[in-house]
Parts: C-alpha cells; sequence; structure tokens
C-alpha cells in the first residue's frame, strides 16, 4: 500500500474495510495504479518471528509491518495468531513439519 496522505485522496479522513482488498477501494484505486511494493528486509522478519515466539509463545502467526519511509523504521502493526495462509506454496507440508517438530519439543520436557 502507497504513502497515503489527505490531499492525495481529497479527505482529512476516510473509513474502509480492511477485510476487503485494497485495489477494491475506490479511494485507492488511483494511488495503486503502478504501485511496486518494496522489498522487506528477510533479517527484519526473522528477528520479529523470534520475538513473538520468544514473547507471546507463539510459533504459528502471521503478522503485518510497516515500514517509515522518513526513517526506514518497520513497526509491527498486527500479530494474526491463526493466519489464513493463502496463497503458502508447500503449506501443507511446512505445517505438517513444524506440528511434528513442536510436538517432539514438548515431549522432550
Amino acid at each position: 500500500m502507497p504513502n497515503l496522505l489527505d490531499k492525495d485522496i481529497g479527505e482529512s479522513h476516510f473509513y474502509f474495510n480492511s477485510q476487503a482488498p485494497i485495489k477494491n477501494n475506490p479511494a485507492f484505486v488511483k494511488l495503486i495504479k503502478g504501485f511496486e511494493p518494496l522489498e522487506i528486509e528477510k533479517e527484519i522478519v526473522r528477528v520479529m518471528c523470534r520475538e513473538i515466539n520468544n514473547r507471546l509463545n507463539l510459533s504459528l502467526v502471521g503478522f503485518d509491518l510497516i515500514r517509515e519511509t522518513k526513517t526506514g523504521v518497520y513497526y509491527l502493526i498486527d500479530i494474526n495468531y491463526f493466519p489464513s495462509f493463502k496463497g503458502f506454496e508447500g503449506f501443507r507440508e511446512t505445517f505438517h513439519n513444524h506440528f511434528y517438530n513442536r510436538y517432539k519439543s514438548f515431549n522432550k520436557k
């Protein structure tokens, strides 16, 4: 999602359904044409995974990050404790392996 400023959409605020695809929202359509998402630093994702696991004891999550354009600082804005995994190639095998490994680690304790 591109940066949104009130001057870009002509409104000081607006509402949108966060569960619907952003490309279907009229306020965003003109802003996202030709928009290319930035690559996220993989190490940031690894750090977030470790922190979520260590602090919340969650090992199978989805999360949303945003990055401030000027500073490059990442912010965690959402944690989904049971994400959909839509479009995750090899999900079935990964899911099976994850639970099998977690089962083994709990049985060692």
